[in-house]
């Protein structure tokens, strides 16, 4: 996510107006690249949404820019579920599945998440347990078994599969280390970053998105891929519960199936959903809202 205009303080992103370069004079927020339709209902979007206030400030102490790290944060742009946290001793650790910058299954947005988005009160925010310096606790291999796990085919060729080089426990999840552990409360937080303006009573909690599909160069998109991100978008925007599974039928040709599902099973959320119905976001209807052309 590209913020291009922040007038909130007390969040994760510095205050900025480069709207005006954009074409806005005062509501562009953000602008997010999403590598095809799929992104918008498979949880990309929901965790490029969430940067808008959780970016270039750090909230709790952190190895990554713009993420909340290795604590028991487990929302979209980081961490685990408290829950699920052990301790093996000797500084390790491990957490079921998570990352440390994103969220490997679908989840809800996080209690902190969604008070520094401003759709809920500090005072229903628990503490966070965080390693302030998490990392992978790293196999020690040969050679020969680093050259193993380096990824030969993807964008990430030449790097080495963090899967294939990191510590796993009985359950077979990632095993971090830390050696500097703290517990940040909510007023920890807000000492650090200050206080919310506008605070949860006066925050903004609907929201009005444009997607635009952009074509690769020499091609166009066919009826069933206009369709297909149609009713994608019109799923994540929806102000209710959305199915699991998506039907669509064009014309005579045979009906396709959309699962929304991950591999553990987890329903794929939309925006209203993830925020616990806490925040909106339409993304219909947008050419009422044009200007004139000057």
């Amino acid at each position: 996510m590209f913020v291009a205009r922040n007038t909130l303080q007390g969040t994760g992103v510095s205050v900025r107006d480069h709207g005006k370069a954009y074409g806005s004079e005062e509501r562009l927020k953000g602008a997010a690249f999403l590598a095809n339709a799929n992104h918008v209902v498979w949880g990309t979007f929901l965790h490029e949404f969430m940067h808008l206030w959780v970016s270039d400030v750090e909230v709790i102490p952190s190895n990554f820019t713009a993420y909340l790290g290795y604590c028991s944060v487990g929302g979209w742009l980081g961490g685990f579920q408290s829950d699920e946290l052990q301790s093996l001793g000797d500084g390790k650790y491990s957490a079921g599945q998570f990352e440390p910058h994103g969220a490997p299954n679908f989840v809800f947005y996080s209690e902190l998440e969604v008070y520094l988005a401003g759709w809920l009160p500090a005072s229903n925010v628990p503490d966070t347990w965080v390693a302030e310096d998490g990392e992978w606790s790293k196999k020690e291999l040969t050679e020969e078994e680093l050259a193993d796990c380096e990824i030969k085919d993807s964008p990430l060729a030449g790097t080495l599969d963090i899967d294939c080089i990191t510590e796993k426990d009985d359950n077979v999840n990632r095993v971090f280390t830390a050696s500097k552990i703290s517990s940040w409360s909510i007023e920890q937080v807000i000492e650090k970053i200050g206080p919310r303006v506008h605070n949860f009573e006066h925050s903004q909690k609907e929201f009005r998105v444009a997607f635009v599909l952009f074509p690769m160069v020499g091609d166009s998109f066919t009826i069933k891929e206009l369709v297909v991100a149609d009713l994608f978008i019109e799923k994540f925007s929806k102000d209710s519960f959305s199915p699991d599974q998506l039907r669509i039928s064009i014309d005579d040709s045979p009906s396709t199936t959309y699962t929304l599902r991950s591999t553990m099973g987890d329903k794929a959320l939309n925006f209203w959903e993830a925020t616990r119905g806490r925040a909106k976001m339409e993304a219909g209807y947008l050419q009422s809202f044009r200007k004139p052309a000057r």
